[in-house]
């Protein structure tokens, strides 16, 4: 079996790492709240009428019901993928001990 040893070194830039993708992450995220409310600024109706419409659309459309039935779906069929990974494993380690 091959196992590497993680260095601190590598952890260390690891961590460097992820911290520079949340740091580009927010300032993306306020460069766009900026540009967004620039265009809110230069069109105060356009805003508020778009957002009466996303309003209206959300309120009419069953969003409630669109996002129950994926759930449903996952509840339903989680129960037997988690039997069939649990098999799989249980195989793989009776095999692997058969070999030995």
């Amino acid at each position: 079996m091959n196992t590497e040893i993680i260095t601190t070194e590598q952890k260390s830039n690891f961590g460097e790492g992820a911290k520079n993708v949340v740091e580009n992450v927010k300032f993306k995220a306020h460069e766009n709240l900026e540009a967004c409310e620039q265009k809110v600024r230069q069109s105060p109706t356009k805003a508020v009428l778009i957002a009466v419409g996303v309003g209206y659309c959300l309120n009419r459309l069953p969003v409630v019901g669109l996002l129950a039935i994926p759930l449903r779906l996952t509840a339903i069929l989680a129960k037997p993928a988690l039997l069939v990974l649990g098999a799989a494993k249980l195989y793989e380690i009776v095999d692997k001990k058969s070999r030995h």
